[in-house]
């Protein structure tokens, strides 16, 4: 396959993370990859209404957190560290693993009037939930 390499500065963001200097590696596509975007657009185009566009501004603004990946730890490596604690203190039962990865279902419920708004605005009072379950298939 052919490549690209394209080259990185280094970079301090304002914790004093460095990114350091040195080439990002790109995949370039093989001729196959590229597709008819006709195929995929829709043929005719689909406007939003104002309604609309005011309820996504509110959905997206309620839902929108401050994003800090320093905050999040990596569950594989904290429960292989509570391990290492439990073989070394030769405790049995080790302390369950608090992953802050997982959804907050309970604070994302209280949103659900902006979500319901939403829904209502867009699909319609008439509009159900159906969980899909299936898996896209692949095409070899």
């Amino acid at each position: 396959r052919f490549c690209a390499l394209l080259p990185q500065i280094e970079n301090y963001d304002e914790d004093g993370f460095q990114t350091p200097p040195g080439f990002n590696l790109v995949w370039l596509p093989y001729a196959d990859d590229f597709r008819n975007m006709q195929t995929v657009l829709p043929r005719e185009k689909v406007r939003a209404s104002r309604e609309e566009i005011i309820a996504a501004k509110n959905l997206v603004k309620s839902l929108t957190i401050d994003f800090n990946p320093r905050q999040f730890e990596n569950p594989s490596l904290q429960q292989f560290y509570i391990a290492l604690q439990a073989l070394a203190l030769k405790e049995e039962d080790h302390e369950p693993l608090n992953d802050t990865l997982m959804p907050d279902y309970e604070g994302i419920s209280t949103y659900d009037n902006v979500i319901d708004e939403f829904k209502n605005v867009v699909w319609g009072d008439t509009y159900t939930d159906v969980p899909t379950t299936s898996k896209r298939s692949g095409k070899a």
